[in-house]
C-alpha cells in the first residue's frame, strides 16, 4: 500500500480490514494460509465485478471476499467540541462450498443457507474475540442490515452464484 491511512475513517477501515482477515474461518473460506494472505480478499470501499483483462471468464476481484466501506458520516457540533461520527459497513460474499451444493448450486437451499450461516456466524464470533487486540478494530456494535441473501446470476459466465450478508459496524473510532 502506497498511501498510509491517516484520517479517522481511513484508520478505522484498515483496522476492520485487518480484523476480518485475522478470522481463522475467513482465512479458511478464502483459502489463505494466514491473515496477511487473507488481506488480499478484503477490499476497501468496493470490489470490482468487472472481468479480468487477462482472464475474461474471471472477475477482477473474485469471491470469496469481504468489502469494508463507510456507510454514514456526520459532524456533531457539541458545546466546545467538534465530533466526527461515522458508521462502517462490512459485506461478506462467498460462493457456497461443494459440500453445501452437492455439486449443483441452488439445488439444496437449506444446506447452502446452513453452510453460509455457519461461515459468517463463526467469522463474527472470531471477530468479537479478537476485537480491540493488537491493531484490530474494536467492535462496539455489529448489526446485520441485509441478508443473508443468495445471488443467483443470469446465464452470464462471469457472474458468480454466491451468498452474502451485510453488517453495520460501530466502534470507538480513533
Amino acid at each position: 500500500m502506497s498511501v498510509a491511512p491517516t484520517s479517522q475513517i481511513a484508520i478505522a477501515k484498515h483496522a476492520l480490514r485487518r480484523l476480518v482477515a485475522a478470522s481463522a474461518t475467513f482465512q479458511s473460506v478464502v483459502n489463505a494460509a494466514d491473515a496477511t494472505e487473507a488481506l488480499a480478499h478484503v477490499y476497501i470501499t468496493q470490489a470490482s465485478d468487472d472481468q479480468d483483462d487477462e482472464e475474461p471468464l474471471r472477475l477482477r476481484n473474485p469471491r470469496p471476499r469481504a468489502i469494508v466501506r463507510t456507510s454514514g458520516f456526520s459532524v456533531d457540533y457539541g458545546v466546545g467540541e467538534l465530533k466526527e461520527q461515522f458508521t462502517l459497513e462490512l459485506s461478506l460474499e462467498f460462493p457456497p462450498s461443494t459440500e453445501a451444493t452437492g455439486g449443483t448450486p441452488g439445488r439444496n437451499i437449506a444446506d447452502e443457507t446452513t453452510w453460509f450461516d455457519n461461515q459468517w456466524g463463526a467469522i463474527v464470533s472470531e471477530m468479537v474475540v479478537l476485537s480491540g487486540q493488537s491493531d484490530y478494530f474494536a467492535l462496539t456494535t455489529l448489526e446485520v442490515i441485509d441478508g443473508p441473501m443468495m445471488n443467483n446470476p443470469d446465464e452470464d459466465a462471469v457472474n458468480e452464484y454466491y451468498w452474502g450478508v451485510c453488517f453495520s459496524i460501530g466502534g470507538p473510532f480513533p
